[in-house]
């Protein structure tokens, strides 16, 4: 669908959402319980705490879990929630209102395991919907199940967007990447190889990743986020294959699409970049918007290759949890890297 169009019918989804969340507030049976606590606790949970958007990413969490993937981050408004580095952190640059970043551990059904994985958001909002619902008109009317049944319009109407296929500036839906895998169109083929790829090394090795995965794809913008994301585990590989010319050319290249990726994706883009010019190119390169990426393993592993090695503990005590092994094996690659630049420093 055609930014326009879906920008029309998400405004108009929202106005009735909110207008069906305003009627129950007002006209809806509260009980014995107080309608003015009711009103306040629903500001709270749609518009502080974003619950809608929470309970989505809830949905991604649990269904990619069962779909045998594993968590890397999660995101809610400004907060993310990481495996490695800080535990939390603010992200003052946050594109999207929510996401849950997971990798596919092995290859196998993997198409349908992806799927699964996206569909889980949309069916969580749903499900909660029909539940608030149902406790409402089953149980004794009071404040708590009020406030239930008005966030329910909310969840519905996150559950529809994302289920609408359109390609928005923050992103492609839900739908529309469901839509694009079942259609095999060329973007969502180079999403799906990088999925592939990363089932490969989260037990594997980029040594023993066939080439073809990341090669024999169809040609699509440089600017999707897929290629940024194959472009990226390219260098990587080069790197680690100590092919020195490909290596500098993918992370020359990369440097300039950064821009494209959300604030914390092109920071640790950034940081990866810079990390491939020092181990070939003699020395760091500070690119811009590596900073974005503060609190994630890439981000120290910047700062102490570029100068500050009391950061240096820090970033192994980060590697050693890294969940992927192919991400261990990058971070060893520079690790043992810095290591005989020390050993050759002290020999002159």
């Amino acid at each position: 669908m055609k930014n326009n169009r879906y920008a029309v019918l998400n405004y108009i989804l929202l106005i009735l959402a909110l207008a069906v969340t305003i009627l129950l507030l007002v006209k809806g049976d509260v009980g014995e319980g107080d309608r003015v606590r009711a009103c306040l606790w629903t500001v709270i949970g749609a518009v502080l705490l974003q619950l809608q958007y929470l309970i989505h990413e809830v949905g991604h969490l649990v269904f990619g879990l069962i779909s045998c993937f594993r968590p890397v981050s999660f995101t809610v408004g400004f907060l993310r929630l990481s495996r490695t580095g800080k535990k939390l952190s603010f992200l003052p640059h946050a594109a999207v209102a929510g996401a849950c970043e997971m990798y596919p551990v092995g290859t196998t059904h993997l198409k349908t395991r992806v799927i699964a994985y996206t569909l889980g958001g949309a069916l969580f909002n749903f499900l909660f919907s029909a539940a608030a619902l149902i406790l409402y008109f089953t149980l004794p009317a009071n404040e708590g199940t009020l406030f239930l049944a008005a966030l329910a319009p909310l969840n519905l109407y996150e559950g529809i967007a994302e289920l609408i296929p359109a390609a928005l500036n923050s992103g492609k839906t839900d739908g529309c990447l469901i839509k694009d895998l079942l259609q095999k169109e060329p973007a969502a083929m180079v999403t799906l190889a990088v999925f592939r790829a990363q089932g490969h090394i989260a037990r594997g090795s980029f040594s023993s990743l066939p080439r073809d995965i990341l090669y024999d794809v169809p040609v699509i913008r440089e600017d999707e986020p897929a290629f940024i994301s194959l472009l990226q585990l390219r260098m990587m590989k080069a790197a680690l294959g100590e092919d020195a010319e490909e290596a500098l050319s993918l992370a020359n290249r990369l440097s300039l699409l950064s821009e494209y990726l959300p604030a914390f994706e092109a920071g640790e883009i950034a940081s990866d970049c810079a990390s491939v010019l020092w181990a070939f190119g003699g020395e760091f390169d500070y690119i811009e918007h590596i900073e974005w990426a503060k609190g994630s393993c890439a981000h120290l592993r910047a700062q102490v290759l570029s100068g500050d090695r009391t950061l240096l503990p820090k970033w192994k005590k980060a590697a050693k949890k890294l969940p992927m092994q192919g991400m261990r094996e990058w971070e060893n690659f520079f690790l043992s890297r810095l290591k005989d630049e020390s050993v050759c420093a002290e020999n002159k």
